[in-house]
């Protein structure tokens, strides 16, 4: 199917921003090259959060924010952005609601989106929005799966439900979904008490990721850490300037992104 003028302009904004000259094929190669890319490029964030903002959960105001103005996002914008992209390249997606966590209790259905993509090598499973996640999509099979030199174990239970347990040290220690399809939208509810509930996570304090080959780097609060085969190196860092610094170059949140003054807000808001 064409894609519309409006659609195409921001597909090109999409690939160039991952650093792919072509768009990629509707295969297993295309599907790993667009899921490493994205992780590298497009930092996990949850900046809105904390300057106050409601995070969009409509397809066209989430691509707005992430491609059209250079932002990144939390699993739903980043995951409903890897979805809008895969299906105007061709891929076929479906888009399920994920639980993070769910074995520490509370309500954790729908506090993630998941996103399945049918290729001509099977099922596979795309996620970039866990901030400390995988790579490269992980094949829809039971099993341990090493991705960039990290294990990941998928599991299933009598009622069908997939178990991915991420790496030991990763922020999220796992995630479960079944393969019903779901809306962005029906998810809404649960974004809303993730973006506003003093107890949330997401509330409590500002997190970044981004994963590259050999490391994921995060940034909670005031401290960086970047993790490699060798370990954790942590920083804490001292001042504004600093920080804002680690957001722009570690992050590649331009000025144009997101402005001084929210990051400034969000800097005094560390030390509250």
């Amino acid at each position: 199917m064409a894609l519309s003028e409006a659609t195409a302009g921001l597909l090109a904004r999409y690939l160039e921003r991952l650093g792919l000259a072509a768009p990629p094929p509707p295969t297993l190669a295309g599907l790993r090259a667009v899921h490493a890319a994205q992780v590298a490029r497009i930092p996990y964030e949850n900046l809105d959060v904390q300057i106050g903002l409601l995070p969009a959960m409509d397809e066209q105001a989430i691509v707005s924010k992430v491609v059209g103005r250079g932002r990144g996002g939390w699993c739903y914008e980043l995951n409903g952005t890897l979805a809008w992209a895969l299906e105007a390249l061709g891929f076929e997606v479906v888009r399920v609601a994920g639980a993070v966590n769910r074995h520490e209790g509370g309500d954790a259905d729908g506090n993630h989106l998941v996103l399945l993509v049918d290729v001509p090598e099977g099922r596979f499973i795309a996620d970039v929005g866990l901030g400390e996640g995988a790579l490269h999509p992980l094949p829809l099979a039971e099993g341990v799966h090493l991705d960039d030199g990290r294990r990941f174990a998928i599991e299933r239970d009598a009622a069908g439900r997939f178990c991915v347990r991420l790496p030991e040290g990763a922020g999220a220690a796992q995630v479960d979904f079944a393969e019903e399809p779901v809306a962005l939208a029906d998810l809404s509810p649960v974004a809303h008490r993730l973006a506003t509930h003093p107890d949330s996570t997401f509330v409590r304090n500002a997190v970044l990721c981004r994963v590259e080959p050999g490391r994921q780097l995060k940034l909670v609060g005031r401290r960086l850490g970047v993790t490699t085969a060798a370990g954790v190196v942590l920083d804490d860092l001292p001042d504004r300037a600093t920080w804002l610094r680690c957001v722009r170059e570690r992050f590649l949140l331009a000025p144009a992104a997101i402005g001084d003054d929210d990051l400034a807000r969000v800097w005094e808001r560390l030390g509250a």
